[in-house]
């Protein structure tokens, strides 16, 4: 049984204890590919589907006045929802801009041209944007767990819950810092080459 994180791992044997012993931890693989090289622009992108359980409306508030405190108000805040989605006082703002459900190609664009990600929910369960992030050399804005650790390795501007200074420090991190592109944890051909191998 393959699982992507030591979270997840620990998630599932609370569940069911006895597959401890056919459990493996194994990143989902990500294609370096997947995000297009190209210049940055400072801009923050946040591309989380709004749900209810998501506090998305609590949280991009506070992003939004962390990024009031520390940046140019010329620094964009883009979100992928639709007015609909979002309350009037976050539509009110002049740092957010709305650009919609976006289809793959599109959101892959928006992405690498944004100097920064943010993925501000309790919980990424198969971390697929923290990975996209490392493997972009993308700064990424989330909060300071250690699933969030193990997965967005050195791209992780973390954060603490309700704690506005942390946050208005991992804003300026991610505006500011250089990452590498770290696609080795997540190589497809490693992943398969294992997969296939423990199969035969």
């Amino acid at each position: 049984l393959v699982v992507p994180t030591t979270g997840m791992a620990e998630r599932v044997t609370r569940i069911l204890p006895g597959v401890r012993d056919r459990l493996v931890v194994r990143p989902h693989p990500v294609s370096a590919s997947a995000i297009p090289d190209v210049p940055r622009r400072p801009a923050i992108l946040c591309p989380v589907l709004f749900s209810p359980f998501k506090g998305m409306e609590e949280r991009l508030t506070a992003l939004v006045q962390a990024m009031d405190a520390v940046t140019d108000p010329a620094v964009p805040l883009l979100v992928t929802a639709t007015e609909a989605e979002v309350p009037a006082a976050l539509r009110a703002s002049p740092r957010v801009e709305l650009v919609g459900r976006l289809d793959h190609l599109d959101l892959r664009r928006l992405w690498a041209s944004s100097q920064a990600i943010c993925f501000p929910t309790d919980v990424e369960s198969f971390g697929y944007p923290l990975a996209e992030a490392r493997v972009s050399g993308h700064p990424l804005i989330a909060l300071d767990t250690a699933q969030n650790r193990e997965v967005a390795g050195p791209a992780l501007c973390g954060f603490l819950p309700g704690d506005h200074a942390s946050l208005q420090h991992a804003v300026q991190a991610a505006l500011t810092r250089e990452i590498r592109p770290d696609p080795a944890p997540f190589d497809p051909d490693a992943y398969f080459d294992w997969l296939l191998a423990r199969r035969s």
